[in-house]
């Protein structure tokens, strides 16, 4: 899986044509005649928004996190956008369709860091897994007098024994306890570095989501877009907890379940502007005020390790709670397109899945005694 990010700059005066633009494809996605939203088969979650700030004026941001390689979800994209010049002609620079990739790669942004729920998984297979728990659902709830006692005689098939097996699975628990093990130790390390330069002793005496911020806090729910400006003095102490946060990401947790917190789909960090601003881009189940309360009560040392290399950060970070979330809004951005290819569904479900596709494959070849590679090839499919 991969990410683009990209900015252009509006056109003067054309901001409002864009948002319109825009607002036009977020109010109805499966019909509008300039971006074929629904019929994207390789974007995980995108966003497009107009920012803006004093030294550039407006600009279009757009996020995405997509599979495979960036020319072939370029064409992609062309081919379920066929009005890309009612967006992009309201940018400097931009020579139209046929234009388009060399235009994108002139404006790309390299990410600095980056989480992903599910590193394995496509926007394909995502669906092939809720298709497959939908199924069954829909089964169970047809045919429950017969599908009970069907699923419980599975549940009963013996389960194979070998020495292998039992070998990979002991090697498969101590991973897992060597991997805590270490993980335990680095977070006892970043925990204390984070804090640097912080006044510390803020103790937590408001609950998140009694913050009164004057905002209507769930037109952000879902996703988080901020960005700030960077202290230049902090950017090297900045590139070591981005490094932190990718290093933790990549090998310090299982699939979707980053710091144990369960509800991150995706989160990433991109320096912009030669490294004098910041972008933090998130995914998230929920309601913002949630989100910000799992962020304090599990990942504080995550955003507080990078956000403190920020100018305006609040000097008790994360723990002077008020503070902090009078200034993450005002840094915050609302996309005027949003697109997520399965917004139905939460981490913990896609989690469940993937071990019900699991299990299901596992118990249907036990039963069977499937040995040709077709066989094989179609339960892997699950």
């Amino acid at each position: 899986m991969n990410a683009l990010t990209v900015l252009v700059k509006v056109r003067p005066g054309r901001e409002v044509e864009l948002k319109d633009v825009l607002l036009h494809v977020q109010a109805d996605p499966a019909r509008n005649e300039i971006f074929h939203v629904n019929e994207d088969c390789k974007t995980h979650c995108a966003r497009w928004m107009v920012i803006h700030d004093t030294e550039n004026g407006f600009r279009l941001l757009l996020a995405a996190e997509f599979d495979g390689d960036l020319d072939s979800y370029l064409t992609e994209l062309l081919r379920i956008t066929p009005g890309i010049d009612k967006i992009f002609s309201n940018c400097e620079g931009y020579p139209g369709r046929d234009g388009f990739n060399d235009f994108i790669r002139r404006n790309y942004y390299e990410t600095q860091a980056f989480y992903i729920a599910f590193r394995d998984e496509t926007v394909g297979t995502i669906r092939d897994k809720i298709a497959v728990r939908r199924t069954i659902e829909r089964l169970l709830d047809r045919y429950a007098g017969w599908a009970v006692p069907l699923l419980e005689a599975l549940g009963r098939l013996p389960v194979a024994h070998s020495f292998a097996k039992s070998v990979r699975q002991g090697m498969q628990k101590a991973r897992i306890a060597f991997r805590d093990w270490w993980v335990g130790i680095l977070l006892d390390i970043i925990k204390p570095i984070t804090q640097w330069g912080q006044i510390t002793n803020y103790s937590r005496v408001t609950d998140p989501a009694d913050v009164q911020v004057g905002r209507n806090l769930s037109r952000l729910d879902g996703q988080m877009t901020t960005i700030t400006e960077v202290k230049p003095w902090r950017y090297p102490r900045l590139r070591l907890a981005m490094a932190a946060n990718e290093f933790l990401a990549k090998y310090g947790y299982d699939p979707g379940q980053f710091a144990n917190v369960g509800t991150l789909y995706s989160f990433r960090w991109v320096l912009i502007d030669n490294r004098k601003r910041l972008i933090f881009l998130s995914v998230f189940d929920g309601s913002w005020q949630n989100y910000m309360g799992d962020f304090i009560d599990k990942i504080i040392w995550a955003l507080d390790g990078v956000y403190n290399n920020t100018k305006n950060y609040p000097p008790g970070g994360m723990k002077q709670i008020d503070a902090f979330q009078a200034w993450i809004l005002s840094c915050q951005y609302q996309p005027q397109l949003l697109f997520k290819s399965y917004p139905d569904e939460t981490v913990l479900n896609l989690i469940r899945d993937r071990k019900i596709n699991q299990s299901l494959a596992a118990q249907l070849y036990a039963a069977g005694g499937f040995d040709s590679e077709e066989a094989r090839s179609l339960l892997q499919t699950l």
